[in-house]
């Protein structure tokens, strides 16, 4: 895992990502892929001084190659006006990683709740310098399979989620 990428996530009826303008009923929330086998959250809420999604990312590896990895993306909304949303990623039952502070929703409506499984991954950024590489530095073709995808409402539900 040399380079960085977007995994999969939630978003409203109608997301931003890519660096688009934000709106009050626009948000998403995703992880990444770091190098070496890091995780991260990338995050578009309200901020409007910020182009790119904000998150955090674990100061540690937590993915191996050639293993599968049970991992649960636990998303909280904000209440509107407020930036008290968050994002908690564990990865085999471990929590890994939790970004608190944001602010999703800029206004209320069924609409700015949870609507889209935002399903894409890809090596991420705007040039070459994310292209997946090999050892010797020449572009490379890589994969990664997923299985058994389960979207669940309500927090009492992920702790089955979690040892599924």
């Amino acid at each position: 895992m040399g380079q960085r990428g977007k995994f999969h996530g939630l978003g409203p009826l109608v997301k931003v990502t890519g660096g688009k303008d934000r709106a009050p009923e626009k948000w998403s929330a995703r992880m990444m892929f770091e190098p070496d086998g890091r995780v991260s959250t990338c995050l578009y809420d309200q901020d409007l001084n910020r182009k790119w999604g904000r998150g955090d990312k674990t100061a540690e590896p937590v993915f191996q190659k050639e293993v599968w990895h049970h991992v649960t993306f636990e998303v909280v909304l904000n209440d509107v006006g407020q930036a008290n949303g968050s994002a908690k990623v564990f990865v085999n039952g471990q929590e890994v990683l939790f970004t608190e502070g944001a602010e999703y929703r800029g206004r209320g409506g069924e609409d700015t709740l949870i609507q889209q499984f935002l399903f894409s991954t890809f090596h991420g950024g705007n040039n070459p310098s994310y292209t997946p590489v090999d050892e010797a530095g020449n572009p490379t073709t890589v994969k990664a399979l997923y299985d058994n995808f389960k979207v669940i409402e309500g927090v009492g539900s992920l702790e089955q989620a979690r040892v599924e």
